[in-house]
């Protein structure tokens, strides 16, 4: 006997049929098309869980996002992220010579069209991104430097064939610093945040072993550099840990975008703690000395802020910090948070080489709007600091 589940084969209207089975094929070849933008081999047997969903709710562009996701989570392999190590994606492991630095000085500079990394020299990596600040790295008082990198510069060489878009090791964005002095040997450190196949988020810190067993071991009451540098990552890593939680629940795209900027936000604070936790031993003398003689309108921080137009407000994106310019050559300095950091006297030809340097970046006035309100409710009056 035949089970009844309804309408017989052959009663299925033609013009239905037809229409279906013109969308298995269409769907079939998006099944092949989608596997093969993702790097997958053909020779390669992919799991069974090629699954979508689709409604007549959903748009174009978030059906395509779901084949996309789907795809590079078939394509990926759930290979187990080791402490210190990056994935390579040539030798399809982390434990293979090219996962480490093969120098103390060096910090990961993306993946080669073959997917093996690519461990660069801390200085010549900043040169190459146009970082202006590279000869401070040998300056008679040297000076800790550091730098966010997204992932779309550190995949600009790999192919699709080599892991350009698996998520077996997928860097979200990652900060380079350095140099931390060790027994006479210049160090650099690669701090990775790193999306797992499952969409968990973990932070990755590479150095060479003495920096690692130095940071470990920085006596805490000495309020050493490396000591300052250590609490700054393990401030970091409570920061992305309880990030983790709504990264993974974040069902559209506008959520995962806010959460990508509130990660970027904590790679560049910790970009600036670890420049300004390792210099801060300098800024006590000749660099204090220099600044107490400057005239710091300070008490006009506030006043200014309020008049200022919003073309007046800028990003530092070596400082993590935001830059309010004032008539009279005058400058505020604040947080993101609201905070007054400190104000100076500058010229209009620093700041016109600033932004040609892409180091003051102009803010969107919304975004100075929300940023009026935050310093206005912190701030009832200004506030003296150290940049």
């Amino acid at each position: 006997m035949i089970a009844d589940h309804g309408a017989e084969p052959e009663n299925i209207p033609p013009a239905i049929e037809a229409q279906a089975r013109h969308a298995y094929e269409i769907l079939a070849e998006l099944h092949q098309h989608s596997l093969a933008e993702c790097g997958h081999s053909p020779d390669k047997p992919v799991a069974d869980d090629w699954v979508i969903q689709w409604s007549p709710a959903m748009s174009a562009a978030e059906f395509a996002e779901q084949v996309f996701a789907i795809s590079r989570r078939a394509v990926s392999d759930d290979a187990q992220i080791i402490p210190g190590r990056v994935y390579c994606y040539h030798c399809t492991r982390s434990d293979c010579e090219h996962s480490t630095p093969n120098g103390d000085g060096k910090v990961f500079a993306g993946y080669r069209d073959t997917g093996r990394p690519i461990w660069e020299e801390l200085f010549n990596f900043l040169a190459a991104v146009g970082d202006t600040r590279v000869d401070l790295l040998f300056a008679p008082s040297a000076h800790l430097l550091g730098r966010v990198v997204g992932r779309r510069q550190l995949i600009s060489q790999q192919l699709d064939t080599f892991g350009r878009n698996h998520l077996t090791y997928h860097i979200v964005g990652q900060v380079v610093a350095g140099y931390f002095q060790i027994r006479g040997v210049r160090c650099a450190m690669t701090v990775q945040v790193v999306q797992t196949p499952n969409r968990e988020l973990s932070v990755q810190v590479i150095t060479p072993d003495a920096a690692n067993e130095a940071l470990s071991d920085a006596p805490e009451n000495r309020r050493s550099a490396l000591y300052r540098t250590f609490d700054a990552l393990r401030e970091f890593n409570n920061r992305i840990r309880n990030l983790s939680g709504r990264w993974l629940a974040a069902n559209t795209k506008a959520d995962r975008d806010g959460l990508r900027e509130q990660l970027f936000t904590q790679l560049r604070h910790l970009s600036n703690s670890i420049q300004r936790k390792g210099r801060q031993k300098n800024r006590r003398t000749s660099h204090a000395e220099v600044r107490s003689k400057q005239r710091r309108p300070v008490h006009k921080a506030l006043e200014d802020l309020r008049t200022a137009g919003a073309e007046d407000f800028f990003r530092d994106n070596h400082h993590d910090s935001i830059i309010v310019i004032a008539k009279g050559g005058r400058a505020h300095v604040f947080s993101e948070a609201g905070r007054h950091i400190t104000s100076l006297s500058i010229t209009a030809d620093v700041i016109e080489r600033r932004q040609r340097r892409k180091r003051y970046i102009p803010m969107p006035p919304k975004a100075v709007a929300g940023f009026r309100e935050v310093v206005t409710a912190r701030n009832s009056a200004p506030k003296t600091g150290t940049v």
